[in-house]
């Protein structure tokens, strides 16, 4: 779960993934669980090294993902060059308890 409002490490564990072979990983966040649907946040891991794969989120990034549930895409990028299939994940953000700025 993300807390709005706070700066927040996001563990993603990959099954099935060897990281050795990974050159990024963009996380994508979005309101609705599509492809095509407009990214509210993007982050990008290059050269992950551990799994899980931490996402780290300021607090202004927060802000800009509602409260409830939202969906993370992921586009991994191996050093070959390909792409492999990643599933649109649910995840739940939490309200803050301090006022929006």
């Amino acid at each position: 779960m993300i807390k709005r409002g706070a700066n927040f490490d996001l563990p993603v564990k990959f099954s099935g993934l060897d990281m050795s072979t990974v050159s990024s990983i963009q996380f994508i966040f979005k309101r609705l669980p599509e492809e095509s649907a407009p990214a509210l946040v993007t982050k990008t891991v290059s050269n992950p090294m551990s799994n899980p794969v931490n996402v780290t989120l300021s607090a202004a990034d927060t802000y800009d993902i509602p409260a409830g549930i939202v969906y993370m895409d992921t586009k991994i990028t191996l050093s070959s060059g390909k792409t492999p299939f990643s599933k649109i994940v649910p995840v739940d953000v939490l309200k803050t308890l301090f006022p929006e700025t």
